[in-house]
Parts: C-alpha cells; sequence; structure tokens
C-alpha cells in the first residue's frame, strides 16, 4: 500500500517524532504555509544600494511616492520611526534612538528631493523646540491710577509653526495704568532649531476676571527689546504651551497611538506627546513603571509596555487620563526589535517563545511547538520581528523563521538580514544586508526548500515515487532514522522507480527539497498501488 504526503507544515520540535501531527515535519526550510503545499519561498530582489555600511534599521520615506526605490532611510543602529500625525504633503517624520530625538521632512531628508546620495536622512532637527531665556522689565516713567502688578514670559516659535514652553518669568513689576514698560529679550543661544518669531505674553487679569497670561505681541526672533504701552483690552490669546516640555534626551522606543498621540520611555518612564504637538511632551503625562521597558506596543485600547519582567498595559485615548496595570503574564521581553502590533495585540520575544498580549487575553503562541530550551536556538535576544500577511517573519543573529499566526506553522529560513521594513501601501517587506544594499523579499525566482517527513510507522519498502509539483525537478530523499539511504529526482509527473531498498521498514522518513509548489509526493511498493494512478 502507498504512502502519500500532503498538507505540509512546519516543524514541533517539541512533540516526539513518532507523534507528530499529519503532515508536520521533523526539519523544514525555506517554504510558506499556504493551502497545504509546499510552496517555496522566492528570493529577495535587489532594489538599491544605499552605501551606508552597518545598518541595522530602515525606513520607506515617502510612501505615497510612485518609485519604490525613493526614499530608504538607513541607520546604522536601532532606532524608531513613525510618520507624523499631522496629515500634510510636509512628510513630516519623527525618529528615536539617535543622540536625541530627532526630526525631519521631505525637505531636509531629502535636499528637496535632489540628495545625490542615497544615505538618508541628509538632515534632521533634534526634535525639542528650546525654552527661551527669561525677559526682564523695566517701567519707565508716566502712568496714572491704580497700581498694577505684573510680570512678563516668552517663547520662541519654529518656521513649522511650534511654539515652545514660556521662559521662566521676569522680574515683578508694579505700575500704574499706561505707564510703559522696556522689556529686555536676552538673545537666545545658537543652537540646532532655527527659529523665526518670539511671542512676548505678561500676565492679565481677563474679562472673566481670572489671571492669565495673555499675548503682547509676536516679534521678531532676533529683537532685543519691546516697550509694551498696550493696554489690558488691547492684549491678544492666552498662552498655551504652559506645562511643556521637549521630550527627554534619551526617549526611545517611539511608537504613535490614536488621537495624535506619540509615546516612548525615558528610563523607567513612559512619555507620552500633547495630542496632535509632537514636540511637547508634557511632565504631568509621564508614567512610571517598577520593572524597566524594553519596548512598547500599541494595542486595542491603549499600550502594551513591554519589560524586563510581566508586562503593563495602558489603557486610554487620551494622555492626561491613560491608567496603567500589570498583565497577569509572566513573560518579559527579551528584544525591543521583535515587538510588533498586529491592530489587537503584540508580538514579542520572551525567555519561553514567541508571545502574544493584548485583545482576547496573553499566551505563549510557540508552546505547542517549542520548549523554552528550544527556542533559544533561535538566538530571541537577537530577534527582530515583522508582520505580513498573517505571518510573523523573524530575523535572528544565525537565521530566520516564519510563524504563521492562524495555523501555528512555524518554518525555520536559511537567511537572515540585521534590518527590516514592511509597507503596507505596496504589501510588500523589504530587507536590507549589513552592507546597506536592500531588497524587496519574497519576490525574485523561487528558493530552495526543504521539508522531511515523521517517521512512516508503517513497514513498506519504498521502491516507487511520484511528484506532484507547478516545477520540477524535485529530489527525494530516503532516511533510514537520520541516515541517508537514497536520492532520486522526479523530472516530471510521472511514477518512477525511486530506490532499490532491500529491507522493509517502519522508520524511513521521506525529505522533499523543491524549487516549486509541491502538492503531493507518493511513495509505494509497487506499481499496482491505486494511489500512483490516482494522485
Amino acid at each position: 500500500m502507498a504512502q502519500v504526503f500532503t498538507g505540509f507544515k512546519g516543524i514541533a520540535p517539541l512533540v516526539s517524532e513518532l507523534l507528530l501531527a499529519p503532515g508536520k515535519a521533523t526539519s523544514a526550510r525555506n517554504f510558506l504555509p499556504r493551502g497545504g503545499a509546499l510552496e517555496p519561498l522566492r528570493q529577495p530582489v535587489p532594489l538599491l544600494d544605499t552605501g551606508r555600511a552597518g545598518v541595522r534599521s530602515i525606513y520607506r520615506f515617502g510612501l505615497n511616492l510612485p518609485d519604490e526605490d525613493k526614499y530608504w532611510f538607513t541607520f546604522d543602529r536601532p532606532v524608531d520611526v513613525v510618520p507624523g500625525p499631522i496629515a500634510d504633503n510636509t512628510e513630516r517624520t519623527y525618529i528615536t534612538g539617535l543622540d536625541v530625538p530627532r526630526v525631519t521632512d521631505f525637505a531636509l531628508a531629502t535636499g528637496n528631493g535632489g540628495a545625490s546620495t542615497r544615505q538618508l536622512p541628509v538632515a534632521t532637527y533634534p526634535l525639542a523646540v528650546p525654552t527661551p531665556i527669561a525677559p526682564q522689565a523695566l517701567p519707565g516713567a508716566g502712568g496714572s491710577g491704580d497700581i498694577e502688578t505684573r510680570f512678563y514670559v516668552r517663547t520662541v516659535v519654529t518656521p513649522w509653526g511650534e511654539e515652545s514652553a514660556p521662559s521662566p518669568p521676569s522680574n515683578v513689576v508694579e505700575l500704574k495704568q499706561g505707564q510703559p514698560v522696556d522689556v529686555k529679550l536676552p538673545a537666545q543661544p545658537s543652537g540646532a532649531r532655527p527659529l523665526k518669531a518670539q511671542r512676548l505674553y505678561r500676565s492679565a487679569t481677563t474679562s472673566s476676571g481670572t489671571r492669565a497670561l495673555l499675548l503682547v505681541a509676536e516679534l521678531p526672533v532676533e529683537q532685543g527689546s519691546y516697550t509694551d504701552q498696550k493696554l489690558g483690552t488691547q492684549l491678544a490669546e492666552k498662552l498655551e504651551t504652559a506645562g511643556f516640555a521637549p521630550p527627554p534626551d534619551d526617549l526611545r522606543g517611539l511608537v504613535a497611538l490614536p488621537g495624535g498621540v506619540l509615546a516612548g520611555f525615558s528610563g523607567k518612564e513612559i512619555c507620552f506627546s500633547e495630542p496632535w504637538l509632537p514636540y511637547a511632551w508634557p511632565e504631568k503625562y509621564r508614567l512610571t513603571m517598577n520593572l524597566q521597558p524594553i519596548g512598547l506596543g500599541v494595542i486595542e485600547g491603549g499600550l502594551a509596555v513591554l519589560t524586563t519582567g510581566k508586562p503593563v498595559m495602558i489603557a486610554g485615548s487620551e494622555p492626561d487620563s491613560m491608567s496603567p496595570a500589570a498583565a497577569d503574564f509572566d513573560q518579559s521581553c527579551l528584544s525591543a526589535r521583535s515587538i510588533v502590533s498586529n491592530g489587537s495585540g503584540v508580538i514579542y520575544a520572551s525567555p519561553d517563545g514567541l508571545c502574544y498580549l493584548g485583545a482576547g487575553g496573553s499566551r505563549v503562541l510557540t508552546a505547542d511547538t517549542l520548549n523554552a530550551r528550544q527556542w533559544q536556538a533561535y538566538a530571541p535576544t537577537t530577534l527582530r520581528g515583522y508582520l505580513f500577511e498573517g505571518q510573523y517573519i523573524g530575523f535572528y543573529d544565525g537565521g530566520g523563521f516564519l510563524f504563521d499566526l492562524s495555523t501555528g506553522d512555524f518554518i525555520p529560513l536559511s537567511s537572515t538580514f540585521p534590518a527590516g521594513f514592511v509597507d503596507e501601501q505596496r504589501d510588500s517587506v523589504y530587507v536590507a544586508q549589513a552592507d546597506g544594499k536592500v531588497l524587496r523579499f519574497n519576490s525574485g525566482d523561487y528558493m530552495a526548500a526543504t521539508w522531511r517527513s515523521a517517521p512512516l510507522q508503517r513497514t513498506m519498502s519504498p521502491a516507487l515515487a511520484k511528484v506532484v509539483a507547478s516545477r520540477y525537478p524535485v529530489t527525494l530523499r530516503l532516511f533510514d532514522g537520520d541516515t541517508l539511504v537514497g536520492e532520486a529526482t522526479a523530472t516530471s509527473r510521472a511514477a518512477f522507480r525511486f530506490l532499490p531498498v532491500q529491507r522493509r521498514r517502519d522508520v524511513f522518513k521521506i525529505e522533499v527539497e523543491a524549487v516549486g509548489p509541491v502538492q503531493a509526493v507518493c511513495l509505494a511498493d509497487s506499481f499496482q498501488d491505486p494511489e500512483l494512478t490516482l494522485l
């Protein structure tokens, strides 16, 4: 009686070979678990050479551009990059993991589109908008009536319209109605952020009877003094940036939340930006964790903080109302770069395996496939993860793997890459080599894929074979236990003599190596086996 192999699946080293489910492999490499066929991955296709050595992060900038080879950011360290929350044509983009948090746009990053180098971004600015030096108030002569107590603050404004936190207050002055005040505006230290204006505010009583800081004047940033002769009724809008703060210099783990909020962490603090104002990170929004955060992930209804111990789930949609709670899940995070979000939750590498945390609870996804010791063979502390079409694509120092989130199939890969990027708009995954070459993953001709069965568990002498495939040749190897006892190649769908095996055994394993999709393999004792003609 013949033995038919179909429904090719991944490996499950946790399970004894004799107890493997049908289709499960004792070893496998380089294929996609699609529709039961053994479908090899395709070769990565070279896209461009950025010329940057030691690449560890890439980002596809200008996602709306038609040319996929424009424009690629490359970095020689792990970084986090997110597009700005405001939809416009500036392509403003935010980066953490460099010396300080940084921001760029199309003009800066690409030299207005004419950059001769492929090592992008060409330029960035520090994200922090500097807080200006306090003004000095000197009352002039004149005035009459009641005495008023007053002080001044000022802000600076970038060409992008970002207004800083207010300066420390000036000295307090007492003056009469109409008495002028000469306000000295010390020069700002030269910095990396260009500034176009400064705004002068003074303390005043509003029409509702409350005290506030109201706008006196917007002035050129280089102006060194201003004489304030305005009446209270001539003052303009209220200061809106009180409480703003620049992001911490060591902010990292940047992610974008719904509602225009960015989040990151500094030390043990989780930090949030003002909605729609990514340069402002008020200290009042910060939450301190008991354990060291490793990375962040966006989940349904909030944020997951993956730590050196139990994860923390932060619920909320506004930065002033975030509520943290430790998850009842004893799985720490080993690699920030392993973290991916799938909309409802996050997937990440823990000491015990690949984990899920989010809507529907938490679990070790690979618990039925690998134990903690076996998982260590995939160097989880070095894991870089990418989510694409229901597959978790993992690259580690030494190799890679695919994990199918719906079937649980785990398939090792023969190649690894130090960096990658998922372009959802183009429905493609891109990877980079350490030498700076960017490639489109799984896009070229088929690569060689292998699948080796569990022991047959039936006594037979497989003298004949038949392979149903979309492309030939297909190589078959027969193993007695783990010893290779023969090899043959199918060049068509016709049955052929496989091996003149003299002994009948129940420990045979069949290995298939293919460079195209294989639907089925049949081993038979004789030409009379009906499966040979049915396939």
